[in-house]
């Protein structure tokens, strides 16, 4: 296995060796890969493709809490709210209005044993935070479906990505053991539940806006909801290979 560290900061260098420094590709799709924080412990999260302002993490980072809070790579400090959970997954999904990063892209094929991939971790100033890695094996079908690596990923990756190298995802970081770190295939995903996020406090607004608000609401859900739909369907479809 390569060993890869990869700046916190932009425009700092990222690797002396030209034969060591991942593709381009994965270098951009870090900088969508955010830090999760909670009262309890630390890890990392990701914006995905199709979902929004939502926020992709292990369930195991959020612990049960309600709340996280969303650091970016350029220091931007945000508010997460949980809206979902699969714990036999090991998967959470987190609200997170502002969040503004480049969805990543969904890979076209489930990974497969030997192919090249790279976990991605927490940014600012963590070490080791991208790692080269090898798909040793993928097994048990449905939910328990698990991608097994040839290493243990980075210290801080819990709740990243796993990227190919073209920078898709194509699995989410929920474990490290000894003989090496486990991921969730990322079309799981599109199966957790999610939850409504509370909305605007009505009692708030004047009577005469709130028939146009509830109108662009009504049209921003229905939206909503039809790209959700044809998100779930993609992604379902990966996950089923």
């Amino acid at each position: 296995m390569v060993l890869l560290a990869l700046a916190a900061l932009p425009g700092t260098a990222l690797a002396q060796d030209v034969a060591k420094t991942p593709p381009e590709d994965v270098l951009e799709a870090a900088e969508s890969v955010v830090a999760v924080h909670t009262t309890l412990t630390n890890g990392a999260g990701f914006v995905l493709e199709g979902a929004g302002e939502e926020v992709v993490t292990h369930d195991g980072v959020v612990r049960g809490q309600d709340t996280a809070r969303i650091t970016t790579l350029d220091g931007r400090a945000l508010e997460g709210t949980v809206i979902g959970r699969d714990p036999v997954a090991g998967l959470a999904v987190l609200s997170v209005p502002g969040v503004r990063l480049r969805p990543l892209p969904l890979a076209g094929e489930s990974a497969d044993e030997e192919d090249e991939v790279f976990a991605i971790g927490r940014p600012l100033g963590y070490r080791d935070r991208l790692r080269r890695l090898e798909v040793a094996d993928v097994s048990n079908a449905g939910a328990e479906r698990r991608i097994q690596l040839d290493d243990s990923g980075s210290p801080d990756g819990l709740g990243g990505p796993l990227v190919t190298p073209d920078g898709s995802v194509v699995g989410v970081v929920v474990a490290e053991a000894d003989a090496g770190a486990i991921a969730v295939p990322v079309g799981r995903v599109a199966r957790v539940a999610r939850t409504e996020v509370a909305g605007v406090p009505w009692t708030a607004v004047g009577v005469g806006a709130v028939g146009v608000i509830a109108g662009v609401v009504a049209l921003a859900t229905w939206s909503a909801a039809r790209g959700q739909r044809r998100w779930r369907e993609r992604y379902e479809r990966v996950a089923e290979e």
